[in-house]
């Protein structure tokens, strides 16, 4: 017993649907890195800059600490950044949220609404191309901060000033003492931000609700379609499920005819 084409594709475009709709409350659960980590910058990662920034600004959920390295290289390799200072902080429109390691050894998530920014000047933009952004710093509670970005420089280029000395190319050794400690790890994923905004509740997160309900309206709407466009079949298969043999409905009965139509087709039967 085959299914139509238009039922096949009503069915296929459901399906599709519920695993996109599955996958949306799924990705509610965003996985949370280790305190103090990066948050954006400006500019932004894989960004195309087309004039000469005077400074690259980097912004963090906790400050830097006052030793924490940053570089900016050029496509060939040279440094370009003059040494950093701590900037403004700024409130954050979408809350963070991270694991923090608290001194017992257990982790803990919390929500960070500001962010702290770390100002990297720029001496000079020798070539356009693709330029690199490096850091490296430790959280408080001692989780490393390190990483890197890259986004593209289109535009004038300029000479070194005569004033301008490289940075070193490696950060403190104390803080690199620090930051290859044997720390714990943080969990891999934090639970949904959802948990995360109600503070340390351990209760279920709301996928935990929301998947059983999408998963029970996408069978609701199988079985609706099944039985809209093949209705014999959703009964035989009704009937069977519960022990008995489906019959299919006999076909409907012509009425009687009646006596008029009688003497018109046998003409010899009289008249009263």
């Amino acid at each position: 017993m085959s299914i139509t084409r238009t039922t096949a594709r009503l069915l296929v475009g459901v399906l599709a649907a519920a695993v996109g709709m599955v996958g949306v409350v799924l990705g509610a659960a965003t996985p949370a890195s280790a305190h103090g980590q990066f948050v954006s910058s400006d500019p932004a990662k894989d960004s195309t800059v087309s004039m000469p920034l005077a400074t690259i600004v980097l912004y963090f959920t906790e400050k830097p600490t006052s030793n924490a390295f940053f570089s900016v290289t050029a496509p060939s390799g040279a440094r370009v950044d003059r040494l950093w200072s701590h900037g403004s902080p700024r409130h954050l429109d979408t809350p963070v949220h991270e694991y923090y390691h608290n001194a017992d050894g257990n982790w803990e998530t919390r929500r960070y609404d500001t962010a702290f920014s770390a100002l990297v000047p720029i001496a000079y933009w020798p070539e356009a191309g693709v330029y690199k952004v490096s850091f490296v710093s430790v959280a408080t509670d001692g989780e490393p901060v390190r990483g890197e970005f890259t986004f593209t420089y289109n535009g004038a280029v300029s000479p070194a000033p005569a004033d301008f000395r490289p940075q070193k190319n490696e950060p403190d050794p104390n803080l690199l003492a620090v930051v290859k400690t044997d720390q714990p790890t943080a969990p891999p994923s934090a639970g949904p931000e959802q948990a995360a905004e109600a503070g340390e509740d351990s209760g279920p997160g709301v996928w935990v609700v929301l998947v059983p309900v999408a998963l029970a309206l996408i069978v609701a709407t199988v079985i609706f379609l099944f039985w809209r466009f093949r209705p014999d079949a959703a009964r035989s298969i009704l009937v069977s499920r519960f022990g008995g043999k489906y019959a299919p409905p006999p076909p409907p009965r012509k009425p009687l005819p009646s006596l008029k139509e009688l003497q018109d087709k046998l003409p010899g039967i009289k008249r009263r």
